[in-house]
């Protein structure tokens, strides 16, 4: 018989083996004890429990061991375990294991990309996303014939229409066949947007980046020596328990999984650096890892390309803030050459900051998802179109609150743009909810999911206002005119907005709003005027509370409203005057308009 409980003798007494963490690797041991080549690990008492002692608990094997013995585990006899818990396997030659303990075929949906599907009883299914990772992904396409491979969820390329055969797949990465992993014995509690499917390819990296930080420990990576505080190796909750920091691991999704996370009590605003060894990145070539960053006072994370000599550095990503109560995917693509890849942590001002990582992978090819959000965006008529993220396989829109020049420029460099114009609109007929908070860009990133600010659960945009685009790569000035005006520079301002010359709604006017009017008219800096300091146009009122930043190339990049929205009447027309210095100019001017009223502004 090639399959039962396992029972270990010590002192001349037989005692079973308690199952925590037990795996392929433990497995494999015994199965080569037996002379068997392969070993399925069984939980729960698969075969009855039995009875008197249980001697081993927390076995630790790396699958080379000559006997059980020689793995790591608990003092003899020392564990809290009963006999509901004890361990078994089914051991093989095969590389697959058919019949009641495994299944007979395994395939994909489309190619060497698309969701996994086992027959068993002449039967296809899928498997389920709980617990689904690279490690079970890379088993399941190198069962295929792949060489490597990478994991999705939330059915990413597709449902599972027939249903499930698997769920809480576990696999060590080392197992000859998805059948020899751990799972939920043919049972799942499973809806269809939560099939797993992989992505797999025929080449593999060999990466000294590669960490999962369950058995050996940091592996080839180290702590900065310099650095005030180190990266530790932890499982279960962080000693901030609910406030911050991640329960669970990544890995395994459970308390007994390992991770790396930096402690936030008593060390604030202080900083660690993770290193790897040098690598080199001649071809295509995707980092990805698993993030935590929760908590009210949380500081900083980024990824940097440090040279091998540590002279020049370059940030490749970065994220600041609290982003959710939840493990973050993130994917970075690696730029050719030989360097080291840091991942550094800064604090922030309070315990509630810990910062946690988990599950490091390199895959050839490009990235796929470069942080776990996509942007897009949603066409509108008579408006530029609305700002979305993917975030976790639903499309979101990101609320207006905030949204300025250098949100859309970084928007639309993420789209392939240059140049981006920001604005709103009220979406009526449905609630209108975001997944991003209180962005926050400097104008340098390269994606929104750069910029400070949290995803976070789903909330509603106040008054359904969403954040608006305009993207392109070209600058077409606009045909502006000062009406009216004492002197040169200085006047009414009119602007032709979508074919039409009007004038423009002091509402919210300022001075960051003059200048870019008046660099346009080929001038230093400007002073805005409001209530029609030069008198009061006719026509149309084209523009509304327009808001530059300062940094704008011209009046179009600013934000706006127009059309409907504009509730003004021209007594609120806005007014500029120009200067030619970056100084500010002190000098007191009489409105023409209201001259007769004997109202005089002071211009600073």
């Amino acid at each position: 018989m090639n399959y039962g409980r396992v029972e270990v003798q010590y002192n001349g007494i037989y005692g079973s083996v308690c199952d925590t963490n037990w795996d392929y690797r433990d497995a494999k041991v015994i199965c080569n004890m037996l002379g068997l080549s392969y070993g399925k690990p069984l939980r729960n008492s698969r075969f009855g429990g039995g009875k008197g002692i249980i001697w081993l608990n927390n076995v630790n094997c790396q699958g080379s061991e000559a006997v059980l013995t020689s793995c790591s585990f608990n003092l003899w006899a020392t564990n809290l375990c009963d006999h509901n818990h004890d361990a078994a396997v089914y051991c093989s030659n095969e590389g697959l294991v058919s019949g009641v303990f495994g299944y007979d075929e395994i395939r994909l949906s489309n190619g060497s990309v698309g969701y996994v599907e086992i027959r068993r009883n002449n039967t296809w299914g899928g498997i389920c996303d709980d617990g689904w990772s690279d490690r079970s992904a890379n088993v399941a396409c190198k069962e295929l014939g792949y060489k490597s491979g990478r994991a999705y969820r939330q059915s990413r390329h597709g449902i599972a229409s027939r249903g499930f055969w698997l769920d809480y797949v576990q696999c060590t990465g080392q197992e000859p066949s998805l059948s020899y992993c751990l799972h939920s014995q043919w049972t799942h509690d499973c809806f269809t947007d939560e099939t797993a499917s992989v992505e797999c390819f025929g080449t593999e990296i060999a990466s000294s980046l590669d960490c999962d930080f369950e058995y050996n420990g940091l592996c080839n990576y180290t702590n900065n020596r310099s650095s005030e505080i180190t990266w530790l190796l932890h499982s279960g909750s962080t000693n901030s328990r609910l406030r911050s920091g991640p329960i669970n691991d990544h890995t395994y999704e459970n308390a007994e999984g390992h991770y790396i996370y930096v402690e936030a009590s008593a060390n604030d605003e202080k900083k660690a650096q993770l290193i790897s060894p040098a690598n080199t990145v001649s071809s295509p070539t995707c980092l990805s890892f698993w993030y935590h960053m929760f908590g009210y006072d949380t500081g900083h994370l980024n990824v940097i390309r440090r040279s091998t000599s540590g002279v020049d550095e370059m940030v490749l990503w970065q994220r600041s803030g609290p982003q959710g109560n939840t493990w973050k995917h993130a994917e970075i693509q690696l730029p050719a050459g030989t360097y080291r890849v840091v991942f550094g942590a800064k604090i922030g001002l309070g315990y509630t900051s810990d910062i946690a990582l988990d599950d490091i992978t390199v895959q050839a090819g490009q990235c796929k998802n470069t942080d776990g959000a996509h942007i897009g965006l949603y066409e509108i008529a008579n408006s530029d179109p609305a700002v979305r993220v993917e975030a976790n396989g639903k499309w979101r829109f990101i609320c207006f609150e905030g949204w300025d020049y250098r949100d859309a420029v970084v928007a639309c460099k993420e789209l392939g743009y240059q140049y981006g114009r920001p604005g709103k609109i009220r979406l009526v007929g449905s609630l209108v909810y975001s997944v991003h908070q209180n962005i926050r860009c400097t104008g340098s990133e390269t994606s929104l999911t750069m910029c400070s600010g949290e995803f976070s659960e789903p909330f509603k945009c106040r008054h359904n206002q969403v954040a608006t685009v305009g993207c392109t790569s070209t600058v077409v000035p606009s045909d502006i005119y000062l009406v009216g005006g004492s002197q040169p520079g200085s006047g009414r301002v009119e602007i032709v907005y979508n074919g039409v010359r009007g004038t423009i709604c002091d509402d919210h006017f300022d001075d960051n709003d003059a200048t870019i009017i008046c660099r346009r008219l080929g001038y230093v800096r400007g002073k805005a005027l409001r209530g029609a300091f030069f008198g009061p146009g006719n026509g149309s009122i084209v523009l509304d509370e327009l808001s530059c930043y300062g940094l704008e190339p011209d009046v179009n990049f600013c934000g706006s409203v127009s059309g409907q929205s504009v509730d003004c009447d021209h007594s609120e027309d806005a007014s500029v005057v120009c200067y030619n210095t970056t100084a500010p100019t002190s000098q007191l001017m009489t409105s023409p308009y209201r001259e007769s009223m004997s109202i005089s502004r002071a211009l600073v």
